[in-house]
């Protein structure tokens, strides 16, 4: 009767699924390497849990901030159904911060990730920043939390004394008078003060060049 029990025994080790193999995982990276390697960070309520096929399990969370990815208000992870393949198991009513992974476009998360809940997730905010509100992404530019910085305002050319606006280059120089001709004016210095002493000689020598040409 033994030998048939030890061969019972055997068949049923032999033939028992997978999941009687221990997860084995490394210890999971800093946060801000963590988020490189997550499809979506986030942080998240866990509120509903239903079956996903024989071995898995879907979370419903209701997302409060996120830090990665498109993320709506609410949002789907699943995960493994049991711990002995890595799978994570959510508790509802806790919340938590979330690093998931993306396959076949689904969010999958397991125990070998850096998940864990938020009031153990100090080192995490503090490294991540504060996040913003689900479904929208920050400003292009603008660091998680931050404000938008104004540009700096450009204040309107001076209008120069002509009324013409300055465009802030300097004013061309006036060009100097331009030389007398015969067919043109240009104002030319005064006449110095002696000049009014020639007058009278002028005179004379206009007189006697009359006198010559015989012209009284």
């Amino acid at each position: 009767m033994r030998a048939p029990l030890v061969l019972a025994l055997a068949a049923g080790l032999l033939a028992a699924p997978s999941i009687a193999h221990a997860c084995s995982c490394l210890p999971p990276p800093p946060p801000a390497e963590a988020a490189k390697e997550a499809a979506a960070v986030f942080e998240g309520r866990m509120y509903a849990q239903s079956p996903e096929g024989d071995q898995h399990i879907r979370y419903e969370f209701e997302v409060r901030r996120v830090w990665k990815g498109d993320v709506p208000e609410k949002v789907a992870v699943v995960s493994h159904k049991h711990s002995a393949t890595c799978g994570r198991h959510f508790e509802v009513g806790v919340t938590y911060l979330v690093y998931a992974r993306s396959r076949d476009g689904v969010l999958r998360d397991g125990l070998c990730s850096r998940t864990r809940p938020i009031d153990k997730a100090d080192e995490d905010i503090a490294a991540l920043g504060e996040g913003h509100p689900p479904g929208a992404a920050p400003a292009e530019g603008t660091p998680e939390g931050g404000e938008v910085e104004e540009p700096p305002r450009v204040e309107p050319p001076a209008p120069t004394g002509d009324g013409a606006p300055n465009d802030g280059k300097p004013a061309a120089p006036e060009p100097p008078p331009s030389a007398s001709s015969p067919r043109g004016c240009a104002i030319g210095h005064p006449a110095p003060a002696w000049s009014w002493l020639l007058a009278p000689v002028a005179v004379a020598a206009a007189r006697r060049r009359r006198r010559r040409d015989g012209i009284t």
